[in-house]
């Protein structure tokens, strides 16, 4: 199997959550975004750039590690 690699130009606008409202899909050649709960009008997308169920401790450190930023959302 061969790795691929892009940029999307509205996916990669979308920011994290350890909790997330939507989840990434790819389907062939196709690149979708399900909601994985109802999302309120105004309520910003989001997907979880890492495992989510691990500890908070680790995700902290992951996303500092690999991002160079902090989450703040209800998981954490």
């Amino acid at each position: 199997e061969q790795e691929v690699l892009g940029i999307f130009q509205i996916g990669s606008r979308i920011n994290h959550s350890c909790s997330p409202n939507t989840t990434r899909y790819f389907t062939g050649v196709r690149f979708e975004f399900r909601a994985v709960r109802t999302i309120e009008i105004g309520e910003e997308v989001t997907i979880t750039y890492i495992d989510a169920f691990r500890p908070c401790r680790e995700r902290q450190a992951f996303l500092w590690k690999h991002w160079r930023f902090s989450c703040h959302c209800d998981a954490c």
